[in-house]
């Protein structure tokens, strides 16, 4: 089988992709008609070789109508009788050499001018664009020349050429005059084969058409000026006999497609053209009878012309003289445009030439076999008889056959010498070869069916056939150029190789038959082997739609040519073993507008043709074929109807049957990939701008336009005998390059299930471009996509945030963290690998609830979707989809953060993570992957917390469609078993309990989680109308009894899921006993949470209510009574918990008014408190507790640092700046963030610093003093604990000395409390007593102190702004944290409710500080701050660090205008003393 080494089809992005051996492609690579590159194809300039043969040919004596003058394309000089030459032979294919003659003779013609005049309403060009080229027109000097500027016929066969395709320069030289008469010639004799593109071949069949001279020849196009300069690249490339026969055309950087000009080689062995004899003519029995018809010489660019300017050189002009470049204007009259010297012959040109050379020589050597050819075909039936598509198809066959047998020799003896012609096979590939030549060469240009349409190139007379509607003979005829085009290419590689015939080839013992005989098939057989027809085929069977030429040589406007290969068909004749043998030959071809692949079979005469395609109307598919791979052959059902009839046997070579096989595999596999599973919805498609890929195994590295996208959801069923389900699972994403490239490259993926999608967006001029990392590959693709909503659309659909308008929308929740774990200990993965995610910079939550629409397939991804979670984070979104049917659902809290909710989720690949790939880390993305991995192949439980219980409460009421109604902590949870026989009870006991009363339409259930307690971790079990409820109290305990309740038991310790309970379908209740719940107090703990911080302040406390006193007493003892009864003493060693709040021993471990101020704390800042006696020993105890090796630390307090340097002293911890590298963080450290810092009330972000601690394993420290609870709240920004210095805006008086300390860590706050003890710095009972009375009013106090506060920091910078101003002179710098603009995007996130009561300036000296408090009458000269008094105060009297014209203010209760004056008359009065 011979190789089909055409190159593939290239774009400009293939184009681009090849950088070796450039000069090649630019010295041989063309383009024409059938997409590919080949050799040069026929040229209409040629015609002027027709129109300037000698007058001395004398034509068949026939009448002669009356000659008109040829105002078209005659000279205006007329010859003489002398000076006609003698008879001689004309040879087409040998190209005049240009030479300056002196005068041309011309004769008259019978056919009209094409145009008279200039312009014209039949004109290509108007009149104002012809007059341009009237000077150059009428330059003296250049016409006589015209005339032997012909074009060379680049695709009609050659006889005899002169080997150099340059002019010859031989000034001495003197040509004899010429006379243009009738002679009768062939076409096959004119050299007038256009190089020109498929485009330019259909806008002439367009402008043919629409003429009125469609009859005639086109009228030609002015070339544009901008035209003559440009180089061109043609020509077949070296060593490629398979080249398609694209047209001479380039580009110039316009994009426009141009003719290149190429010269005129000269006969230096006659000096004069060669005209055939009359003798010959006679001999020649397929020269048909002249045409009077008049040519015109086509050289214009536009849609109307077929041939290219002319470029030469003038033989008598000295060297320097201009090249010219010849060219017709709108009446047809040839002129000289003048062309730069250096553009006088390009490499195209030469390249050219050389193939015209090469194909010289080869017809010099086979010419003499063609009167045996045309014996051959003579003998048995007339020449012109024969169809023309059977010569075609003949043509095809010979030249085919003949480079394959040519092909097969080189390879299998490389080594052989270049003048080795000896073997048989090589013999006969060249007489093969030799067949196909003569055909094209004196057969189909001159056979009947051709020359009815006039006499012009035969690319010329594509377009005129095609305007006339017949599109298969048009085709044919452009098989034919295809042939001569490859006919070149082959001929050159076989010259540069030394493989072309010798001489004297012997044809001894060789097939010269030109047509094949064929075994005659039965009838009802022969209608079955034609589909490719446009006629029916018979016993109703169909044609295909389109019928086209079975057998292309390259590739054509409508198929990729991939390669072609000689077979056998075996047809069976009803016998065992009886069958007919026919050779056939088998394209492998590809629509340019689809995937699937082709096969065409036929044999020479035509009897066998049929298409295997894809299932198509009338078209065998290849579903009818059957591999036969160990024989190598295939066999093809054959049906009439849907009835089968026979089966066709195809043998084929062992490599030809494997090329096919791989075709057709790979062809398959596409279409596969490209294609709807059954597993999977497509969910979005798109043809893309352009798309880009990296993996250069599989896809182009430059960007490839008009890819076709195409996403998938993959589904997964899931085993339910209830009901059909399918749940997500993952997606899959390919991309194809357009079906009109050759080669189809595509790109498969799978993404979203065991690894996050890994995104960037870039929206540019050229459109929207989406940049994905593929893992684990780490491929990056980047599809370019024509709207901007498509990116969104697809980024939503990818990461699984897409939703529709019929979806439930609900206010976004705020989350704090978010924790996978893996729940099966049979998972090896460590929980310390998924830890990353801990450290995520979580921002919301949203949840979805799917509403049911009608699917549409492009964008809405199907499945059970009811509900779906949306977290938000600064690097991504994971979206979970809560694919659970009834009794799926499973449930857990936590007793230690009441903010945090559980849910166990089976093992399923139903999650989405998308981040953004510049934002994530390594460590998160490779915590992710194992998060991801864990989900699918384990049961996971999920943990959200959230920066606020009532956000847990709706959370839970979206997610289980249970609200909650109550909500707290139990004290003690018993459960009693009444014994029969005595009156005995059995306990099953829990010290602590977290209960919750939820309630969905009219079922209202309870569910309890017990901590440490051994008969199991949690219950839940419904209540109804008919339980019997008893209220009691048992000493300090309020105690609620459900007599005899129907509850089912905890669940075993082996259960997966004994620490979850089911809501919708709860546990059968088998148990009958009594259930005591006993709290601390009378509502339960933490009820109070939604309620708003002023009703906290004064209502968080009344269950410590014991007498009847509205305002708590001050009790100022330090040690209480045990209980009188024996009953409830406990021993301390047996206590696991802390006594009740109002259970006090003594006052250094706890005391009335100390626990009442901790309970009201407790529920400001959302945490649980311990007060101590100073802000300093408050956290004096934190790092005692802490214990940390490192800590980072900004300026703040110099209080802060003077317990450091205690610390310091006594553990020999490193003390390290605020913005310490992460790296320098260990497990365990400190970040210490003082926000709003001392003195300047400036802030700093939680969140960064949070995750930055995070990260490392270390904590972050927030001392929170100038921002008390109503400002900011910094749980929610990741604090682990937050230190408030009481003293200021806690006791708000200037009364009192307290510190605070809140973690919401319950093992925390057990150590820090059981520490306290023992440091001893408790507050005293007034303190308490003090405190509780601040914080009633705390609320009222911080708004109105931070909204003063504003006002003045406003009026100060804008005074400080004004350096006009006299008072504006004294301020050099206003400080706080409304005035951080750049910082306003979190700032506002951070405290929504004002930025802090305490700001600082600066004055523009030391003395001017330190004289400005004494000016003031309403601001007292003290420090410390948090008042109701406004304090002011020059900072370095308390600071020795700070800068000594910084002054401090903390705004107090005063209107901020009275305080605004005061300052204003204090600056004043200053600058009056100054």
């Amino acid at each position: 089988m011979p190789e089909d080494r055409s190159p593939p089809h290239e774009t400009s992005v293939d184009a681009k992709s090849s950088s070796k051996h450039k000069w090649r492609g630019k010295l041989f690579s063309t383009e024409g008609i059938f997409g590919k590159s080949s050799g040069d194809v026929e040229s209409t300039d040629d015609d002027v070789a027709s129109f300037l043969q000698s007058s001395t040919t004398k034509p068949r004596a026939r009448p002669q109508p009356a000659p008109r003058i040829d105002t078209a394309a005659a000279p205006r000089y007329s010859a003489s009788a002398e000076d006609v030459e003698p008879t001689s032979v004309v040879d087409v294919y040998r190209a005049p050499k240009p030479r300056q003659y002196k005068g041309l003779r011309v004769a008259f013609v019978t056919a009209a001018p094409e145009i008279i005049g200039e312009g014209g309403d039949e004109a290509e060009l108007p009149s104002r664009e012809v007059s341009k080229f009237l000077g150059i027109t009428g330059q003296p000097g250049q016409n006589q020349a015209v005339g032997l500027h012909s074009s060379i016929d680049d695709d009609q066969p050659r006889r005899g050429r002169d080997p150099s395709p340059l002019p010859s320069d031989d000034s001495a030289f003197e040509p004899k005059l010429l006379q243009r008469a009738p002679t009768g010639l062939s076409e096959i004799f004119d050299d007038k084969q256009s190089d020109n593109s498929e485009e330019e071949l259909e806008l002439r069949s367009r402008s043919f058409s629409a003429s009125p001279l469609s009859k005639l020849k086109p009228l030609p196009q002015l070339p544009s000026r901008d035209h003559q300069n440009c180089d061109t690249e043609i020509g077949p490339r070296l060593g490629s006999p398979d080249v398609s026969p694209l047209t001479d055309t380039e580009s110039d950087s316009d994009g426009d497609s141009i003719p290149q000009p190429r010269g005129v080689a000269y006969d230096k062995r006659s000096d004069h053209l060669h005209v055939p004899s009359s003798e010959m003519l006679v001999v020649n029995s397929i020269t048909p009878e002249p045409s009077p018809q008049s040519r015109s010489i086509d050289s214009g660019i536009g849609p109307s012309s077929y041939g290219f300017p002319i470029l030469t050189r003038d033989a008598h002009a000295p060297p320097e003289a201009p090249v010219v470049r010849s060219r017709v204007d709108g009446e047809g009259t040839s002129a000289q445009l003048p062309v730069p010297k250096s553009k006088a012959f390009s490499l195209r040109q030469v390249a050219k030439g050389l193939g015209d050379d090469s194909l010289d020589d080869f017809d010099a050597r086979v010419g003499r076999f063609n009167n045996i050819f045309r014996l051959g075909v003579s003998a048995q039936t007339d020449l012109m008889g024969v169809p023309f598509v059977r010569w075609i198809r003949a043509a095809c066959w010979w030249f085919l056959k003949g480079r394959q047998g040519l092909e097969s020799e080189v390879r299998s003896k490389p080594d052989a010498p270049s003048d080795a012609h000896s073997s048989p096979n090589l013999k006969q590939a060249y007489v093969n070869l030799a067949k196909s030549w003569w055909i094209v060469k004196e057969i189909t240009p001159n056979h009947p069916e051709i020359t009815r349409f006039g006499k012009a190139s035969m690319n010329s007379l594509c377009a005129m056939i095609k305007s006339f509607g017949d599109s298969m003979l048009a085709e044919l005829a452009e098989v034919h150029v295809h042939i001569v085009a490859n006919m070149r290419a082959l001929t050159m590689s076989m010259k540069r190789n030394g493989k072309l015939p010798p001489p004297d080839l012997e044809i001894q013992r060789l097939d010269l038959h030109v047509f094949l005989e064929h075994p005659i098939l039965p009838p009802e057989i022969a209608d079955l082997m034609l589909n490719n027809t446009v006629e029916s085929s018979g016993k109703g069977k169909k044609g295909i739609s389109e019928p086209f030429f079975p057998t292309p040589i390259g590739d054509t406007q409508r198929h990729f040519n991939f390669g072609r290969l000689f077979v056998e068909v075996f047809v069976p004749l009803g016998g065992p073993k009886q069958s007919l043998r026919i050779p056939c030959v088998l394209s492998v071809l590809r629509d340019r507008g689809q995937l699937g692949v082709q096969a065409a079979i036929t044999n020479q005469d035509g009897q066998v043709n049929l298409i295997i395609s894809d299932e198509a109307d009338g078209a065998l598919s290849w579903k009818s074929v059957q591999w036969q791979i160990q024989s190598h052959e295939i066999s093809i059902t054959i049906q009439a109807g849907f009835v089968p009839t026979f089966k066709l046997q195809v043998s084929f070579m062992e490599k030809d049957f494997k090329t096919l096989w791989g075709i057709c595999d790979y062809t398959q596999r596409i279409r596969k990939d490209v294609s709807t599973r059954r597993d999977e919805d497509l969910i979005f498609e798109r043809t893309l701008v352009n798309f880009r890929c990296d993996d250069a195994k599989h896809f182009p590295a430059n960007p490839i336009p008009d890819c076709q996208l195409r996403l998938f959801e993959r589904k997964i069923a899931l085993p339910d005998k209830r009901e059909e389900r399918t749940v997500h699972n993952g997606f899959r994403l390919t991309v194809i390059t357009p079906s009109s490239m050759k080669t189809l490259s595509m790109v498969n993926y799978e993404l979203g299930r065991e690894n996050p999608i890994l995104f960037g967006i870039h929206r540019g001029k050229d459109g929207s471009r989406l940049v994905l990392r593929i893992l684990p590959f780490s491929v990056k693709v980047s599809p370019t996509f024509a709207q901007p909503e498509d990116i969104d659309l697809f980024r939503h659909l990818l990461s699984g945030t897409f939703t529709i308008k019929e979806d439930r929308h609900f206010p976004s929740l705020q989350l704090q963290s978010l924790a996978v774990i893996a729940k099966s200990i049979s998972v090896p993965t460590s929980q310390e690998e998924s830890r990353g995610i801990t450290t995520i910079p979580w921002n919301k939550l949203r949840v979805v609830h799917k509403g049911s629409s009608s699917r549409d397939h492009e964008i809405i991804p199907t499945g059970l979707e009811s509900v779906q979670i949306f977290a938000d984070s600064d690097i991504g979104t994971f979206a979970d989809r809560m694919n659970l049917a009834s009794g799926e659902l499973q449930l857990g809290l936590s007793l230690e953060n009441f903010n945090k909710v559980k849910f166990l989720r089976p093992a399923r690949s139903d999650a989405t993570w998308s981040l953004a790939d510049d934002r994530v880390s390594r460590e998160i993305l490779n915590s992710i992957c194992v998060v991801l991995k864990i989900m699918n192949s384990s049961s996971t439980v999920r943990t959200y917390c959230f920066r606020s219980l009532q956000d847990v409460h709706s959370f839970q009421t979206l997610v289980t469609g249970f609200s909650v109604l109550f909500d707290g902590v139990a004290g003690n949870f018993t459960i009693s078993r009444r014994r029969m026989v005595m009156p005995v009870y059995k306990k099953r006991e829990a010290n602590s309990a977290r209960l919750q009363v939820l309630r969905r339409d009219k079922v209202v259930q309870l569910i309890a989680f017990f901590e440490d307690c051994s008969h199991g971790a949690c219950i839940n079990f419904a209540l109804k109308v008919t339980d019997v409820f008893e209220t009691f109290e048992k000493g300090e305990w309020f105690c609620l009894r459900i007599v005899d309740a129907k509850f089912p038991l905890p669940k075993i310790a082996d259960d997966e899921s004994k620490d979850f309970v089911c809501l919708d379908m709860p546990e059968y209740p088998s148990e009958h006993d009594d259930i005591t719940i006993g709290f601390h107090n009378g509502q339960g703990a933490y009820i109070d949470q939604d309620r708003h911080p002023s009703t906290i302040a004064l209502h968080s406390d009344d269950d410590l209510n014991r007498i009847t006193d509205v305002s708590p007493p001050i009790h100022l003892s330090t040690t209480f009574r045990y209980a009188s009864n024996p009953d409830e003493l406990r021993p301390a060693a047996d206590c696991v918990d802390p006594s009740p709040t109002d259970a006090h021993v003594y006052s250094r471990e706890t005391a009335p008014n100390t626990t009442r101020l901790e309970t009201i704390l407790t529920s400001l800042l959302h945490a649980p408190c311990l007060t101590y006696s100073s802000g300093l020993s408050a956290l004096h105890a934190a790092y005692t507790f802490l214990n940390p090796s490192r800590i980072s630390i900004g300026g703040g307090y110099h209080g802060s640092h003077g317990v450091l340097g205690i610390y310091r002293k006594l553990t020999g911890a490193k003390i390290m700046p605020l913005e310490c590298g992460e790296e320098e963080l260990q497990k365990g450290d400190v970040i210490h963030l003082e926000t709003p810092v001392n003195p300047t009330g400036e802030a700093f972000e939680i969140r960064k610093f949070a995750d930055k601690a995070h990260r490392r394993g270390a904590w972050l420290l927030i001392d929170a003093t100038f921002g008390p609870p109503g400002l900011q709240d910094p749980f929610l920004w990741g604090a682990d604990m937050v230190m408030h210095s009481g003293t200021k805006y806690l006791g708000g008086h200037s009364d009192m000395l307290c510190g605070v300390l809140a973690t919401r860590n319950e093992q925390w706050i057990k150590g820090l409390r059981e520490e306290r003890v023992y440091l001893g710095s408790v507050m005293g009972s007034l303190e308490g007593w003090l405190g509780v009375r601040s914080l009633r009013t705390l609320e009222v106090r911080i708004s109105r102190q931070s909204s003063n506060c504003e006002h003045l920091v406003q009026w100060m910078n804008g005074l400080a702004s004004h350096e006009r101003d006299d008072v504006g002179r004294l301020i050099e710098k206003v400080y706080h944290a409304s005035l951080q603009n750049e910082d306003m995007v979190w700032l506002k996130k951070q405290m929504p409710n004002g930025f802090g009561p305490v700001f600082a300036f600066t004055m523009k000296d030391e003395a001017m500080a330190k004289q400005l408090p004494s000016k003031l009458h309403l601001f007292h000269h003290a420090t410390s701050l948090g008042g109701v008094e406004t304090l002011i105060e020059w900072r370095a009297m308390s600071d020795a660090s700070v800068d000594r014209r910084l002054l401090r203010i903390s705004v107090g209760l005063e209107h901020w205008e009275d305080l605004r004056d005061d300052l204003l008359q204090g600056f004043k009065s200053l600058l009056n003393e100054l």
